[in-house]
């Protein structure tokens, strides 16, 4: 018995110097990814300046934003820093890899007001009526189904809250189709989810910055089919929106005191 004992030391000792060696080179892995990443960060930086873009998308202190797409953390340590203490950053994305990355990121640099959500391609699956706003940079013309995604983020911005979409100009071509947002599309895909495009910055050497509000909802009116207007009424005319010389919205009162409003469609 203490001859085996004694025979199995070296290779107990052999095998933690190779844990030890192990650990070691993949520490030194995780530092050059680190290092590959970051310094590609930075190139990009050149053409996509944070502090910029930022101050454009009005980012400031103590607002609580939805980052879709954050990747790595790219843009989102910059939202972190900018928000403050005071403020919070939901950093989506539908990598799992690409969000413990971040995780660790932000443990790395000190960051605590970064939670990671790991969503669907269509939704970001943000807290509901909870962010100030959603911010994007080259997300919208990647991902496959852009509408679908632009129509789920109403239900998670608060009252007044604004999306912001940092997007390649048209001439972006991969795999031999044009990969560029332009304001037209941009404006028309707005319009089906429920927002107003109503900011295009064309600064950046590469891309635009699309800021869309949140669309007031319109009223809506409903003519009950009867003759109009009815005999029974009197009624006062408003505006003619038409240029057919009739008025074409009426208030009519009625003799019980009750109203109501009555749009004049006839051709």
């Amino acid at each position: 018995m203490l001859t085996q004992k004694g025979n199995s030391y070296p290779l107990k000792k052999s095998l933690r110097y190779l844990s030890i060696i192990m650990l070691f080179l993949t520490a030194i892995m995780a530092a050059k990814q680190r290092q590959s990443i970051e310094e590609w960060e930075k190139k990009t930086f050149l053409k996509q300046p944070p502090e910029k873009v930022m101050d454009t998308a009005g980012i400031k202190p103590g607002m609580v934003i939805g980052e879709v797409g954050a990747g790595r953390g790219r843009f989102t340590m910059h939202l972190a820093r900018r928000v403050g203490p005071n403020g919070k950053i939901f950093a989506n994305d539908i990598d799992a890899d690409s969000l413990a990355y971040l995780r660790e990121r932000c443990k790395r640099a000190g960051i605590t007001n970064v939670k990671t959500i790991l969503g669907e391609e269509i939704d970001p699956l943000f807290p509901k009526k909870s962010l100030d706003m959603i911010f994007m940079v080259w997300v919208y013309h990647y991902v496959k189904q852009p509408l679908p995604l632009l129509k789920n983020l109403p239900q998670s911005l608060k009252p007044g809250g604004t999306v912001v979409l940092v997007e390649p100009k048209p001439g972006l071509v991969y795999e031999g189709q044009d990969q560029g947002i332009s304001p037209e599309r941009m404006r028309r895909d707005a319009e089906q989810a429920g927002f107003t495009l109503v900011r295009t910055e064309k600064y950046l050497q590469e891309d635009f910055i699309f800021i869309l509000h949140l669309s007031d909802q319109p009223v809506t009116f409903t003519q009950i089919p009867q003759i109009f207007p009815p005999t029974y009424t009197n009624h006062v005319g408003l505006g003619n929106f038409d240029g057919d010389g009739d008025p074409d919205v009426f208030v009519s009162f009625y003799g019980d005191g009750s109203n109501s409003i009555w749009l004049n469609d006839r051709k």
